[in-house]
């Protein structure tokens, strides 16, 4: 990702990736964190927003 982003500075569009580390949703395994899609999103507005990063991670 982060060579497509680089290959795309300047053109106004941005190339991110969020690696999720976290079962989504209620019923996965136990003693596997988990998160709902709420509480994911914003890591995915603040790279839309920002453009600072092609690269995030969403720990529980």
């Amino acid at each position: 990702m982060l060579n497509l982003d680089k290959e795309l500075a300047g053109s106004g569009v941005h190339a991110a990736h969020v690696a999720i580390s976290v079962w989504i949703g209620d019923s996965g395994p136990e003693g596997i964190p988990t998160a709902t899609p709420e509480q994911i999103a914003p890591l995915y507005w603040d790279l839309h927003e920002r453009r600072d990063r092609s690269e995030a991670v969403f720990n529980a």
